[in-house]
């Protein structure tokens, strides 16, 4: 007695091949999207980074400006690549800010050297500019550009100005 095709019970192996590729394109497109997914997170962290951490290092800067008694340097008219105000405190005079190793820097007085940037971000171009005249209060202008450490290709430039109130 031959039997029909009806009765026999599997798969052919046609069948196994497409489920085989209907599996293998589900798995490349769901490793195509979390990859998408990983690298958005990744890039929306460093721009939240470097724009956080600037606008802190920018607000501190000022700050410090407007509550200072004076600008040591850089003096009237001159540029430098570090900021040095005097302030009322002696435990913060003079408060000195610069950049070493890509990191933005704050010594207070006799205290220790306390990094305002953490290692996330790398900043360069610390542009210091006393824009007063001698004999005038002093107006000082800080322009720097912090680049994300994991994406090169982002960065922003970060400018204020300030003064002694006094």
């Amino acid at each position: 007695m031959q039997k029909s095709r009806a009765n026999i019970n599997g798969v052919t192996l046609v069948e196994t091949l497409l489920y085989v590729a209907i599996f293998g394109v589900m798995i490349v497109a769901f490793t195509t999207f979390s990859k998408s997914l990983v690298s958005n997170r990744m890039q929306s962290q460093s721009l939240f980074e470097v724009n956080d951490q600037g606008e802190a290092v920018l607000k501190t800067i000022t700050q410090t400006l407007r509550n200072a008694d004076q600008v040591n340097s850089p003096s009237a008219g001159n540029t430098t690549d570090s900021l040095s105000v005097d302030t009322a405190s002696s435990g913060t005079s003079p408060t000195i800010f610069s950049v070493v190793d890509g990191v933005l820097n704050i010594k207070e007085g006799g205290g220790e050297v306390i990094p305002l940037t953490n290692s996330k971000v790398v900043v360069s171009d610390l542009v210091i500019t006393n824009l007063s005249r001698p004999d005038t209060v002093n107006a000082v202008k800080v322009s720097f550009k912090l680049t994300s450490a994991t994406n090169s290709n982002y960065f922003v430039t970060f400018q204020g100005s300030g003064g002694p109130r006094k």
